[in-house]
């Protein structure tokens, strides 16, 4: 029994999102850091164009990824104030994503080798849910770090 080719259209729409999608991974960029690890640019920001905090360091047994407390510090640089029971939900969303919450507030998860793109899409998202606590009327700003001007 043989299946039917797709319709043509469908074939070039696809070849045409395929696209998309590889230049859409080319606006993620990795610049190495003075302490040995890199600092991972994406074109995802909070509503005041900050971009989402991502460092990959080398560890002894692998690497982590890391936001080096930088997310929810932008939450008191925003003026709010957390109450432990903020910390206890940011927690228990970082640990369902597979991350933790360290007593400094560095949001960070530990791989054997390289984290994955899930590993770095799912830190992203976890910013993504954090910055939804903060009290804003903008949205979520989408930060062209390689727009030419």
């Amino acid at each position: 029994m043989s299946t039917a080719a797709p319709p043509i259209d469908e074939r070039i729409t696809r070849l045409r999102l395929q696209r998309v999608l590889r230049d859409f991974g080319a606006l993620l960029t990795a610049a190495a850091l003075d302490d040995g690890s890199f600092h991972i640019a994406t074109p995802f920001a909070f509503a005041n164009g900050d971009m989402f905090p991502i460092t990959i360091e080398r560890r002894e047994a692998g690497w982590r990824i890391t936001d080096r407390g930088a997310t929810i510090a932008r939450l008191a640089r925003g003026q709010v104030e957390l109450a432990r029971s903020a910390f206890d939900v940011i927690e228990r969303i970082a640990n369902a994503r597979g991350y933790a919450l360290s007593g400094s507030h560095h949001i960070s998860g530990d791989f054997a080798d390289l984290p994955s793109p899930r590993d770095l899409a799912n830190l992203i998202q976890l910013e993504a849910c954090i910055s939804a606590l903060i009290p804003v009327n903008a949205p979520m700003a989408f930060h062209d770090h390689h727009a030419r001007t």
